[in-house]
């Protein structure tokens, strides 16, 4: 909630309330149309909960809450957003080792916060020295609001430095210990091995490429901290990996094309490293997960009750457990699930998005002829519904996404594709078809999967089903079409109670009573595309439950000549590679001189990526490209300039 008291213009000593509800604005109204603003007294009290007593002490809060605020002035929306998504995971490393009198910080900002009912806005990052040996306090951070920094270290012991994020009052942070010793002349250097990679190392875009590294070490120097770090050596675009300090990473590109991918590991004395070639070859129809998203529900939660519709907002069912329907923590944000062991659903309110095929005159076949569908589902372990054929997603009398289907897959833990429709032009005649696959070599009970159904709603011919990325092999045969209706998509349940099989509630031939048709879990970031994805796309969703998390810039080692004499006007320049995102922005460049001379030198523009760069005095100069867009920043590799006097051209005849 912000308010706001208006002090110029036409509204001056209006006062305002603007509420927001997961950082989107839901309702605003004049508070003088409630009640006459009066002074703050001093000596309020602020009661959190509950009132302290009296009639009021009865209007407590039955649930839980975090992180309250109050700011002293109004927030933009914008700044209300960044409150909502929470602050970026931060990581400031593992502890590690080094025998130099220097080390690298290597602090990494996430795409999300921690935990999953956030999803992170990367804030203002900040490394700071919390202790230091004796002689050591020293110690300094080269650059302190970069993640991934130089420091020095005075003399032999321990130092912590802490990495924090802060935005807007709110911080946390994370502490590396860093423990300079003396050389070991016993260390060997330890081994990097992607060989296993070379005849793996293809991709085809958006899907990352997964890479996993052989390391060992001697243990030396102690105490034993080997680190690993992977990073871009060549390539035609931007590499993000995603951890880039793990042994085993993904690697994300901006673009196709041959690459050139290394790493390192580096046990604080002496450091190995190994490269592997990765083809990445481009979607083969161009599309990217924008193109032909015709449906999106990240059930984050909304300001309407439950138990209502989910764009009217009208009740739809006086069913008692209907409302059995909450919001928990999804795999991103939150997620949804309906409790109630018949009649519990979420109504979208929306139908696929199909046109009739104008030759028919009923049960019209779609024109369109694929829906794929992407959702993220967990079991829970301790729901104790008997289910069969349980609802992942549904649009009644045409096809269900379905768990735990009788059949071929019953009661075996498998998925099943259950689709119904017109056997023929005419549309009088209706046939339906399941397609079942096999129960998940790791269960989804407690844990976070992917599934992915591509259906053929035109032929009924041509449908895949994929779990976390791998397509699998359907167990049975049969085929049916679908059919255009007018009902709404559910998901997590069924719409009826009853026994009618297909359409209702299978009977309990032990309990004489009906199977549960409400899915016994979470469903999060359910999506439909009217088209078919590609493996490539279909297995970037498997890892990603955003499709366009914002990433940092990325910037190729600059093109900065080692050597330059002064006064000379030298070239300088930086390929930086981008997603494009936050939607709109414009990325903002910075040179600078970070070495102590820095006023003995300029550059020609240094807000541009190509410029120019000139010293007026011999020396060792220390020169670094900082890239923004808007929210997240990087700063490339600092490049060493030794710059020498100009000499005098002597020429003998």
């Amino acid at each position: 909630m912000v308010t706001r008291y208006i002090t110029e213009g036409a509204d001056a000593g209006k006062g305002i309330i603007d509420f927001y509800v997961n950082g989107e604005p839901v309702h605003s109204y004049d508070l003088q149309a409630v009640f006459n603003l009066v002074p703050v007294q001093a000596g309020r009290v602020f009661w959190v909960g509950n009132a302290n007593s009296g009639y009021d002490g009865n209007r407590y809060f039955c649930g839980e809450f975090d992180d309250f605020r109050i700011y002293d002035g109004a927030l933009s929306s914008n700044e209300v957003r960044r409150i909502s998504r929470g602050l970026a995971a931060i990581s400031a490393g593992s502890d590690f080792t080094v025998t130099g009198d220097s080390a690298v910080l290597a602090g990494t900002v996430g795409n999300q916060a921690e935990g999953t009912l956030r999803k992170g806005y990367a804030g203002t990052t900040a490394w700071s020295l919390v202790s230091a040996p004796e002689g050591g306090e020293g110690a300094v951070i080269l650059q302190p609001e970069a993640a991934l920094t130089s420091v020095t270290l005075p003399v032999a012991g321990e130092y912590v430095f802490r990495l924090t994020i802060s935005d807007l009052g709110a911080s946390m942070s994370d502490d590396v210990t860093v423990t300079r010793v003396v050389e070991d002349t016993a260390n060997t250097a330890p081994t990097v091995s992607l060989a296993a990679m070379a005849a793996m190392a293809a991709v085809t875009l958006p899907a990352p490429l997964e890479l996993t590294a052989t390391v060992s070490d001697d243990g030396r120097p102690a105490p034993a901290a080997l680190r690993t770090r992977w990073t871009k050596k060549s390539g035609p675009g931007g590499v993000w990996f995603e951890p880039a300090d793990a042994v085993s990473t993904k690697a994300y590109f901006s673009v196709g094309g041959t690459y050139v991918l290394t790493c390192c590991a580096d046990d604080g004395q002496a450091q190995t490293a190994s490269d592997v070639t990765a083809t990445v070859a481009d979607a083969a129809d161009g599309d990217t997960l924008t193109n032909g998203l015709t449906r999106c529900w990240t059930l984050e939660g909304h300001a309407l009750p439950f138990g209502t519709d989910a764009v009217t907002g009208t009740p739809i069912s006086s069913a008692p457990d209907y409302v059995t329907r909450v919001y928990l923590p999804g795999r991103l944000g939150n997620g949804i699930r309906c409790m109630g062991a018949h009649l519990s659903y979420f109504n979208t309110g929306l139908s696929f998005a199909e046109t009739k095929d104008p030759a028919m005159t009923q049960n019209w076949w779609p024109v369109e002829q694929y829906q794929t569908i992407s959702a993220w589902i967990k079991i829970d372990s301790t729901d104790t519904n008997e289910v069969l054929g349980a609802n992942i997603l549904m649009q009644p009398y045409t096809l269900g996404i379905r768990y735990n289907e009788t059949g071929t897959s019953a009661q075996t833990g498998g998925f099943c594709i259950h689709q119904q429709g017109a056997l023929d032009t005419g549309g009088i005649n209706i046939g339906w078809a399941r397609y079942f696959y096999p129960a998940p070599t790791v269960s989804p009970v407690d844990r976070w999967m992917h599934i992915c159904a591509v259906v053929d709603r035109r032929e009924g011919e041509d449908m895949e089903m994929w779990y976390d990325g791998v397509k699998q092999t359907r167990l049975n045969t049969g085929s049916a079409r679908g059919r255009v209706n007018g009902n709404k998509i559910l998901l997590g349940g069924h719409d009826k109670a009853d026994g009618n099989d297909y359409n209702g509630c299978w009977t309990n031939s032990v309990s004489g009573g009906f199977y549960s048709r409400t899915f016994p879990g979470v469903i999060d970031e359910v999506r439909i595309w009217t088209r078919k994805l590609s493996e490539g796309e279909i297995r970037y969703l498997a890892a990603n439950p955003v499709i366009d998390p914002n990433r940092a810039p990325t910037i190729d080692v600059p093109d900065v000549p080692p050597r330059m004499v002064e006064k000379r006007v030298t070239a300088v320049a930086a390929a930086v590679f981008d997603d494009a995102l936050p939607t709109g922005s414009v990325l903002t460049y910075a040179w600078s001189v970070l070495s102590d001379n820095a006023s003995d030198a300029v550059f020609g523009d240094a807000s541009v990526r190509e410029t120019t760069f000139t010293a007026y005095a011999a020396g060792t100069y220390k020169l670094q490209l900082v890239v923004s867009d808007g929210e997240r920043t990087t700063y490339s590799r600092i490049c060493t300039v030794d710059v020498s006097t100009a000499g005098t051209l002597i020429r003998i005849r």
